[in-house]
């Protein structure tokens, strides 16, 4: 749920987060101040996705303290 999400990413507790690099992408406008922690790109096993030669597709780690 996005905006179960949202709320808490606004917590003042640590949270993490696994998520698709687009997902992210779409969702740090409405993010309070995040840090990535890691990301990764996930091997594609769709062979349509391999014969066309797609770029692999990226997941990040993601927490709200930075510190």
């Amino acid at each position: 749920d996005r905006d179960l999400f949202l709320r808490s990413m606004r917590e003042d507790k640590r949270i993490f987060a696994l998520m698709w690099e687009k997902d992210y992408t779409a969702f740090k406008p409405e993010l309070p101040l995040t840090c990535l922690v890691h990301r990764t790109p996930l091997f594609n096993i769709k062979a349509r996705a391999v014969l066309k030669r797609e770029p692999l597709p990226h997941i990040v780690l993601i927490t709200n303290r930075c510190s």
